[in-house]
């Protein structure tokens, strides 16, 4: 099953909900906020209000240290670092945004309809991300920069779920509007991450992932056609690549 998301009248609706949700062809049931159950017909009630994520199929479950994993794919070891992981930057990001979840992070993860697909989203107060990044994503090499051993994995991994917990503070908990949304929703989310990592690993560590960023942006195709951030006059006048 790929992941449904079910908005209300707009991208950006949180809600509390009291919800009965059926899924006969399923064994788990999951609705963002509440535990996962394995049942076909489960009711869920949270007074919180939350993006709503509705993800439903064939997979399992499991607590570890107070954080939830949704799925079936998740080794052992990235596990134990998403739970050190979560556990630290929330508490970073309490402190520098003033602003305290509700709950730790829960992480989903899920099949991509389309084959090899890396990429992953944030829905308070949940983190999901495709199986294939699990397995290969954060392993491969970064063309022209010295990121293959162990450790560097270990900081692309975290530096992409620090990315999407940031997303639950800024996206989730606050909101930004008009046509400059997705510049703030993006770049306070990376810049919660890279501080994070300076703190998390060192000063190295930070510098690689600046550079890493700079890099990519110096060498792209489109960087003349990348327009000046305040022309923007609506919010999907800041394409991808502004971000």
């Amino acid at each position: 099953w790929h992941p449904i998301v079910v908005v209300g009248e707009g991208p950006d609706v949180d809600v509390s909900y009291d919800l009965n949700v059926v899924c006969e062809d399923c064994s788990t049931i999951y609705l963002s906020g509440s535990r996962p159950q394995k049942k076909k017909r489960a009711h869920f009630q949270y007074k919180e209000p939350v993006g709503p994520f509705l993800y439903a199929g064939n997979f399992g479950s499991r607590e570890r240290d107070g954080v939830m994993f949704v799925g079936d794919h998740w080794p052992e070891k990235r596990q134990a670092q998403a739970v050190a992981i979560a556990k630290k930057t929330t508490a970073l990001y309490e402190k520098w945004t003033k602003s305290k979840l509700a709950k730790l992070p829960t992480f989903v993860e899920f099949e991509a309809t389309s084959p090899k697909r890396s990429w992953g989203f944030a829905v308070l107060p949940s983190v999901a991300f495709t199986r294939y990044f699990l397995e290969h994503s954060y392993r491969k090499p970064i063309d022209g920069l010295p990121f293959a051993n162990i450790a560097d994995q270990d900081a692309r991994y975290a530096m992409f779920i620090n990315h999407e917990i940031g997303h639950l503070y800024f996206g989730g908990k606050i909101k930004s509007e008009g046509p400059l949304f997705w510049f703030f929703l993006e770049s306070t989310a990376e810049y919660l991450a890279l501080r994070s990592m300076r703190y998390q690993y060192d000063q190295s560590v930070f510098d690689f992932f600046v550079n890493l960023r700079l890099n990519g942006l110096v060498h792209s195709p489109t960087l003349e056609e990348i327009p000046p951030l305040l022309s923007a006059k609506e919010r999907d006048d800041v394409g991808s690549r502004m971000r």
